[in-house]
């Protein structure tokens, strides 16, 4: 997963993709939240999502243009 993360992440700010719209950069940039579960009887895709959207939260708020693997 670490690997994929890294993939996309780079990938994207290596296109240069300019963004003239933003206040915080002039390129397009990615933030990536993951999180990981064993299935099992009490594992619910709720929190699978739940943790996916606080690591990609805590990206953002790192500086953005990163990836958080809960």
């Amino acid at each position: 997963m670490i690997y994929v993360a890294e993939l996309l992440r780079a990938s994207v700010e290596l296109a240069q993709i300019e963004h003239c719209q933003s206040q915080i950069g002039n390129v397009v940039t990615i933030s990536i939240g993951a999180a990981l579960v064993t299935p099992c009887q009490d594992s619910a895709a709720k929190d699978l999502i739940i943790n996916a959207d606080r690591a990609l939260y805590e990206a953002k708020h790192k500086g953005r243009n990163r990836w958080v693997i809960a």
